[in-house]
């Protein structure tokens, strides 16, 4: 599976519940990755037994403040 499915797969399951988040699409992702505040290199996938289990996302504001956007597991 590709880096991609897998923020989505990790997101839905880890968000299933909220009504904002809990549906990730790649097209969703797509416009996402057109935002001024989105890097690729701020999503790092954490691996267990060479198994990805889970995300951190985060988002650096044009001012240069940042934040975790999601955490998934």
């Amino acid at each position: 599976m590709t880096e991609v499915g897998l923020l989505i797969e990790i997101n839905n399951v880890a968000f299933a519940g909220h009504r904002e988040a809990g549906s990730l699409t790649a097209k969703d992702l797509d416009a996402i990755a057109n935002e001024g505040w989105f890097e690729p290199g701020g999503v790092v996938f954490a691996e267990v037994d060479d198994d990805v289990v889970g995300f951190c996302w985060t988002k650096v504001h044009a001012n240069g403040d940042g934040e975790i956007y999601r955490i998934g597991v």
